[in-house]
């Protein structure tokens, strides 16, 4: 029969050492730790110029990158990156621009954890209570008070109509 092997190949299996098996992985750890940073760096540069930033651009970005989270596809991890970055990003525009961001910051955070069993990292957890700090700091230090945002009145009376002009 023309399948069957005429020749018994042998070969002898090679047993890896447990110690080099642990360099390997702390080398592949170290690796990907290098990349995130390169990665959670590229993505400040890349999601927005600095010199045309203002605050309507920072909230639309930060509405996209929200609505892009937990869809299929999208990777949780580089959302996150890209919050914070828009996060670090939002300090000099005060309070009304950076609170919003932070929550959804915080709330990314917490939807790295797949399941309820899951505990969040120690590093995670203190980044959301330093993000929860800097919040409640805007609250009870500063005297800014949380609410949705409002259409001014004289807003309003132009879309209804009543302050045409003729």
């Amino acid at each position: 029969a023309k399948w069957l092997k005429k020749e018994i190949i042998t070969t002898k299996r090679v047993r890896k050492d447990p110690k080099e098996q642990g360099a390997v992985q702390k080398a592949k750890a170290k690796e990907e730790a290098e990349k995130a940073a390169a990665e959670s760096s590229q993505a400040m540069k890349s999601i927005l110029s600095v010199e045309n930033l203002t605050p309507s651009i920072l909230q639309k970005k930060v509405k996209e990158l929200a609505a892009s989270r937990g869809r299929k596809g999208t990777d949780s991890r580089q959302v996150l990156r890209q919050l914070e970055a828009l996060a670090k990003l939002s300090f000099g525009f005060g309070p009304r621009v950076e609170v919003p961001i932070l929550m959804n910051v915080i709330t990314a955070q917490f939807d790295l954890q797949r399941t309820m069993d899951d505990y969040m990292a120690i590093k995670t957890w203190k980044a959301s209570a330093n993000y929860l700090n800097r919040i409640t700091g805007f609250l009870t230090d500063d005297g800014y008070k949380l609410g949705q945002a409002t259409v001014e009145e004289s807003d309003m009376l132009l879309v209804n109509g009543i302050g045409k002009k003729k």
